[in-house]
């Protein structure tokens, strides 16, 4: 088998062991859900989230002067939750895809999930999966909620992000500019058990991420015509990956 960077780097092989200690990996919180106590909207989850009324009001007076919006979908939406071992159900939820967090609906307004201070270990919106991820940037590990789109062996996940384009001022001839939110390309990502997801890019990926079987994938994503910047077609090539060597 052919040995890559991510395996020669000793250093970096630890420093992801101590991450991967730390935090579940995301097929693993997938399985523990048969193990978890389902709790309908119950008072303990409250204690964890964000609620700092200057910090809310600040933000949607800041959010008014944007154009555009910083959630995937402006509206709550039915959900639910897996944080410690319990799944909260009953919750109205959005995904503010600009600042990273989860933001769940109450009587006086809206609280929120800051990653950082409260990890959900996944999270269900409707009939979309999110799932917190560890993934490599070079040879950083970061992390980031991301649509779970194939639940297999090997993950295949979306990120999905938007951007704070800054307000520019008049300049000459020019015209001022407001700030707008925009929605940035969706990124693929693949994820092998036991390993950070890793950026799929195209038919180069192929080799990066699954060195054992290159030449196998690259053949069958040939003969079936699959695109390699597709989600389809990066999902049915971990699908089909997941049934070798069995």
């Amino acid at each position: 088998m052919e040995m890559t960077g991510w395996h020669n780097n000793l250093k970096y092989v630890w420093k992801y062991i101590l991450i991967s200690a730390l935090h579940f990996s995301a097929g693993s919180l997938l399985l523990l859900q048969g193990q978890t106590q389902i709790i309908s909207n119950d008072h303990d989850l409250f204690i964890f989230m964000q609620s700092d009324p200057d910090y809310i009001n600040n933000q949607r007076e800041r959010y008014s002067r944007i154009e555009g919006s910083p959630y995937l979908n402006k509206e709550f939406v039915s959900g639910s939750a897996l944080y410690n071992r319990k799944k909260y159900l009953n919750l109205d939820m959005r995904y503010n895809a600009y600042k990273g967090y989860f933001e769940f609906r109450v009587e006086d307004g809206f609280k929120y999930f800051d990653p950082r201070i409260t990890r959900l270990d996944t999270v269900w919106v409707g009939d979309v999966t999110f799932v917190f991820v560890n993934y490599l940037v070079g040879n950083n590990i970061k992390q980031s909620y991301m649509e779970l789109v194939n639940h297999g062996n090997t993950k295949v996940y979306l990120l999905r992000r938007i951007h704070l384009n800054e307000a520019v001022p008049a300049q000459g001839y020019a015209e001022a500019k407001p700030a707008t939110f925009e929605k940035m390309p969706e990124n693929i990502f693949v994820e092998l058990p036991g390993r950070p997801a890793t950026q799929f890019k195209g038919k180069s990926s192929v080799k990066e991420i699954f060195p054992d079987h290159a030449a196998t994938l690259s053949v069958y994503a040939k003969k079936n015509k699959l695109k390699l910047r597709n989600r389809s077609g990066i999902v049915e090539l971990c699908i089909y990956y997941d049934t070798l060597d069995q």
